[in-house]
């Protein structure tokens, strides 16, 4: 392992990449990874995400002022392949990794345990033993800063004023060599194999699949097996079932509004309470305008071919 000046991040699977590269990050799927390494795409960008690296140094700060002692943004690199850019090191002999994460009360409540423990999401998990690993660290310690639930607390104020508004939450994650070593092992076929080769991995979901293939071929068809044929009659059933279900719904809220007319809601008495509770709202909203900027996109459409097929079948 060497310190290296910075991070090249198309030639190298860091820690950022390697939750998302195994499968393990709900925001990020293995082809986004391998995407950005072949073909230079732009890494998701989120608010959340810039939110993050914009706190980042002041969480740490607090977590110095804490009586945590730490060297700031630590990049290291192995194998040349390996890398990752260490929020900090701390210890005695800065050889605790330092992991920030700033999330919502909604998420840190619905993803996170308690402090003190390493109940993390397990892509954060994945990527403190990452971490920890190519440190050779005694262990790592993930630093999660919750933000105020109302925006307008934070809301014009620098990153130390933030940062002194969230709540700090530490979770020190223990070395595990085992597991550790099945990152790097299904890491290393993830670069060597699906990026070194460019071999693209398997799919997740109909918009991998779209990233992938973003344009069709003019005048180029492949001929439907029987197995095409019958994900075709499934599809069709589905969208009838969709259809008919949509009806429905569109029925029934013409009910309701024809109830509200001029209201804003539903309102009942709860057992137990001579209080009127909201049970529904139909409130007036209203939206800016806006200018939708031109884009491309791909779109299943049935063709009167596929009526004839599937006529001519029965």
């Amino acid at each position: 392992m060497s310190a290296v000046p910075a991070i090249d991040r198309r030639h190298s699977l860091g820690g950022s990449d390697v939750a998302a590269a195994l499968g393990l990050d709900p925001r990020k799927t293995p082809l986004d990874v391998w995407r950005e390494k072949l073909l230079g795409a732009d890494p998701i960008n989120s608010p959340a995400l810039r939110s993050g690296k914009f706190l980042e140094p002041a969480v740490i700060r607090r977590y110095q002022a804490m009586g945590m002692p730490a060297v700031l943004q630590v990049p290291l690199s192995r194998d040349g392949w390996r890398s990752g850019s260490v929020d900090a090191m701390t210890g005695e002999k800065q050889n605790i990794v330092v992991e920030v994460k700033t999330v919502s009360r909604r998420v840190f409540e619905a993803d996170w345990g308690d402090a003190g423990t390493d109940d993390v999401p397990d892509r954060v998990l994945c990527q403190a033993l990452w971490y920890a690993e190519l440190a050779d660290a005694e262990h790592s310690e993930v630093v999660a800063a919750v933000l105020p639930e109302d925006p307008d607390e934070v809301l014009g104020l620098t990153a130390d004023e933030v940062a002194a508004a969230c709540e700090i939450h530490v979770y020190p994650i223990a070395r595990n060599r085992e597991v550790e070593a099945q990152i790097v092992e299904r890491a290393w076929k993830f670069w060597h194999v699906n990026v070194k080769q460019e071999i693209p991995p398997d799919r997740r979901d109909l918009e991998d699949t779209r990233k992938l293939w973003q344009r069709s071929r003019a005048g180029k068809y492949v001929e439907a097996d029987a197995a095409a044929v019958r994900l075709l009659q499934a599809l069709e059933l589905c969208k009838g079932e969709a259809s008919d279900v949509k009806e429905r719904i569109d029925q029934l809220q013409f009910q309701i509004a024809e109830i509200l007319r001029d209201n804003e809601g539903l309102v009942v008495r709860m057992p137990g309470s001579d209080t009127l509770s909201p049970i529904l709202t139909w409130k007036t909203t209203k939206r800016d305008g806006y200018t939708v900027a031109p884009t491309e996109f791909r779109q299943f459409r049935f063709t009167k071919w596929w009526a004839k097929l599937t006529g001519a079948q029965q």
